[in-house]
């Protein structure tokens, strides 16, 4: 697709729990290391197939998610998009550090997506410069580069996530058919359907004002729609974005879940974690884009709260080799060594700081939840660098998952089926991708 269709490179995964060896590298049948994953975008299908689909959907899924029986209000429904899933706009002041041949134009305007401007040379330089972030190695905060303002359009709405390029449709379909088909069976966009769009370079910690914006919107759905508590349909890190704000933070109480929050739809959920976060930082990927070069996409991808976020935390990761060398293994438990490694000493430990900090999967959500993912698609599973030499791109070991995320991140929250009284729901669909997912005719009707 357009341009590898990369913008989901973001889009992290968790490693199967095992350790490489010698024979298990040996074994590796993977040709070229780079490969290109279809992210299942395609066409928006016709409303009528969509309509009887949609209605499946809001039956099986919304209809019973603990809405009095004597409501005749169908459940509010409040849309998350995953890594790289909203649109952003930028202003560059005149004191910005962008390249000389970048335009610093104060005005907003779209930065993320617009695929026809990820050109090689000056556009993918620009690019970089507007969308990296800077951070502080004493406070431990990121931040946008200097002179440069970074927001996102459509607040409260799923209008900049249902495709993320408004001038590619057909080529970057997000949350389109799933929104279409809730229309069809009449939902309407600020009465009982919103988005929360957020600045996914960042992990929760440093986008408060996010949630607190989401904890308004949920509690404005309730209140318009009868007092109906409000059905939650996240994807990818926007289930953890979630699942954070039920659990870490005291954003808000028990009460205020039994209240709201009708239920939860996590789609291909990355609970634990992710290899391509690690890969990301350490191989500089370039999204597929000739001559953005590894050196250039390495401090992109460096600079992204978001990347260390979906590390592979402890515990589950402590005892699972996420890179080897041949000589040495890195887990969960020694990522200070590897950014040492990486010549990023200066940040090692308050970025390990924020990695191990993230790890709140074992936290109950205390909601009805629902996981819903795909399976069956070779997914990255491990970083094998011959000799330590990270300046050559690894050997990707793979394993079951959705493309994205792995099986064992995918099914992590099985845990809480005995964690909470709270009804606990896993759906799976094989052979479906990460993205793909949101546009499948089975899971719209499921």
């Amino acid at each position: 697709m357009k341009y590898y269709l990369f913008l989901f490179i973001f889009a992290l995964t968790l490693l199967q729990q095992f350790s490489y060896n010698d024979a298990q590298i040996k074994d590796y049948k993977g040709g070229s290391m780079f490969v290109t994953k279809d992210m299942g975008f395609g066409k928006r299908r016709d409303l009528n197939e969509l309509g009887e689909a949609g209605r499946k959907f809001a039956r099986k899924h919304m209809m019973n998610l603990g809405v009095p029986k004597t409501s005749k209000a169908m459940p509010p429904v409040l849309c998350i998009p995953g890594v790289g899933g909203s649109q952003l706009e930028a202003s560059c002041g005149p004191n910005s550090t962008t390249p000389w041949y970048c335009s610093k134009d104060p005005e907003w305007a779209l930065i993320w997506l617009i695929l026809s401007e990820l050109v090689p040379g000056p556009p993918v330089n620009c690019f970089s410069a507007r969308v990296r972030l800077q951070f502080d190695n004493v406070t431990g905060l990121f931040s946008n580069e200097t002179d440069i303002q970074i927001r996102v359009p459509f607040r409260n709405s799923t209008l900049g996530f249902e495709y993320l390029d408004p001038y590619e449709k057909s080529e970057t379909i997000y949350f389109a058919d799933l929104v279409a088909s809730l229309e069809e069976v009449g939902y309407v966009q600020g009465k009982n359907l919103m988005g929360a769009p957020y600045d996914w370079r960042l992990a929760p910690r440093s986008n408060s004002i996010f949630l607190q914006g989401f904890k308004d919107m949920i509690e404005e759905l309730y209140e318009n729609n009868q007092n109906t508590s409000v059905v939650v349909i996240a994807h990818s890190m926007g289930t953890r974005y979630f699942h954070d704000f039920l659990t870490y933070g005291n954003w808000v109480d028990q009460a205020w879940k039994d209240k709201y929050i009708a239920g939860f739809i996590a789609v291909a959920p990355p609970w634990t974690g992710a290899v391509e976060a690690v890969e990301a930082i350490t191989t500089g990927y370039n999204f597929g884009i000739p001559f953005f070069l590894p050196s250039d996409a390495m401090y992109l991808q460096r600079s992204l709260e978001a990347n260390y976020y979906l590390f592979p935390t402890a515990p589950s990761w402590s005892n699972v080799t996420i890179i080897s060398t041949g000589t040495a293994n890195f887990t969960a438990n020694n990522y200070t060594n590897l950014f040492k490694i990486l010549g990023m000493g200066e940040s090692a430990e308050v970025l390990n700081n924020i990695i191990q900090s993230s790890s709140t999967i074992f936290d109950p959500p205390m909601v009805n939840t629902y996981v819903l993912h795909g399976s069956n698609v070779p997914t990255h599973d491990g970083l094998y660098f011959k000799g330590g030499d990270f300046t050559k791109y690894p050997v990707v070991l793979e394993g079951n998952g959705d493309g994205t995320v792995p099986y064992s991140s995918l099914i992590a929250g099985q845990i809480w089926a005995d964690m909470m009284p709270q009804k606990f729901v896993m759906k799976e669909y094989p052979n479906q991708n990460h993205v793909g997912i949101l546009q499948d005719s089975q899971f719209i009707t499921d």
